[in-house]
């Protein structure tokens, strides 16, 4: 039963307690065992309502409502100084818990302070190996065992009278350690929550820029799905570990055109056409077409902010049919793409006659107008 009690001020030790005062733990001894009084009121120290100097001076560097982790990690980084200044200057009695609980508390902090320094406490999100986060967590810290070794696990009426100094030396030792440590989780407690906030809103964006390849590139036929996941895939650099790519599949900002059958209004230049009179003169003809981009490549930006496509442009080698009247009805040439909307097309048939043919993605046009809407959106 002694073994479970201990095992549960462990695991609880630091999770929310009673708010008493820091100055009744005299009484609560009195009542309760060291461990178990110690336990409920530890949380005061390091609290809003702790008089301590040091916590004083940690709650003191204000956090920044924003998501700015880089500004976030210096705030922590400045926090932890604190800390590790604090640690380094306790005077604690030279007993064999004192020293092994100072040195466990300066390594850790130091360690978290170092890497934090180090590193920037940066968060990256990498093509080849996806989030890179550098943001440490309080270690495990076993205040109930060393006080149980020296002050016992029964009550004491008269506390402080009839505890020996070894018990008092190692209480106010637990508390420094875990005002320190209190301090220091609230610390990576608020890091960590800006970082977690951080990725979520970089896969939101990931997801929207899934979604914007989808709806917003140009349209695809099933064998382009197919030979630009081929595409895709072939482009992919991540490391592969064990046989398995490590990481997100990086998100496209191309694709191929292939064997692509669209329609539009073709203008010909034609010339030397015989007219009534029997004169050759220069005229022109506006006729439906049907044209097929044989192979062609189009490629963008990604706006960081919305995941939206920017600045897309496309060009693809075309050949087009129209019902001429005077000039022959197949041209080819190449077709120009522009913002995944407006293509314009320059052919030239088998007697040199120049045609221009133009064509708007109609299902792209309607979205962009109808997502300038406040209010409305059909992505």
């Amino acid at each position: 039963m002694k073994t479970i009690s201990k095992c549960f001020v462990v695991v609880l030790l630091f999770a929310s307690g009673y708010t008493w005062a820091c100055d009744k733990i005299g009484d609560a001894i009195k009542a309760n065992s060291p461990v178990n009084a110690f336990f409920l009121v530890k949380d005061c120290y390091g609290s809003n309502t702790d008089p301590a100097q040091l916590t004083k001076d940690f709650r003191a560097v204000s956090s920044p409502a924003s998501d700015d982790v880089a500004r976030k990690a210096l705030i922590v980084n400045k926090r932890l100084n604190h800390l590790v200044k604090h640690a380094e200057s306790l005077t604690l009695n030279e007993t064999s818990f004192d020293k092994e609980a100072k040195l466990l508390l300066l390594t850790a902090l130091k360690k978290f302070y170092g890497s934090a320094t180090t590193r920037g406490w940066t968060l990256t999100e990498s093509r080849v190996h996806g989030y890179s986060i550098s943001v440490p967590a309080v270690p495990a810290l076993n205040l109930a065992t060393p006080i149980s070794s020296a002050c016992g696990d029964a009550p004491f009426p008269g506390f402080p009278t009839g505890a020996s100094p070894k018990c008092r030396n190692t209480l106010e030792a637990a508390k420094e350690i875990a005002r320190v440590y209190k301090l220091a989780a609230f610390a990576f407690q608020d890091m960590n929550k800006e970082v977690m906030a951080t990725i979520y809103a970089n896969e939101k964006l990931r997801q929207k820029k899934w979604d914007a390849y989808r709806d917003q590139a140009l349209p695809q036929f099933q064998w382009e799905w197919f030979l630009n996941s081929y595409w895709i895939n072939a482009k992919d650099d991540r490391t592969v570990l064990d046989d398995v790519k490590q990481g997100r599949i990086p998100i496209p900002n191309d694709q191929i055109i292939f064997m692509h059958p669209g329609v539009g209004l073709q203008y010909t230049s034609i010339h030397d056409v015989r007219n009534d009179t029997g004169n050759n003169v220069n005229d022109s003809e506006l006729s439906p077409a049907l044209f097929l981009e044989f192979i062609g490549y189009n490629r963008w930006r990604w706006d960081t902010g919305s995941g939206d496509i920017k600045d897309a442009i496309g060009v693809s080698i075309v050949g087009v049919v129209a019902n001429n009247k005077h000039a022959d009805d197949f041209s080819y040439g190449m077709m120009m793409h522009y913002r995944n909307t407006y293509s314009l097309a320059i052919t030239e048939d088998s007697d040199n006659n120049t045609g221009i043919i133009f064509n708007f993605n109609l299902s792209n046009l309607i979205r962009d107008k109808i997502n300038s809407i406040p209010g409305f959106s059909i992505d």
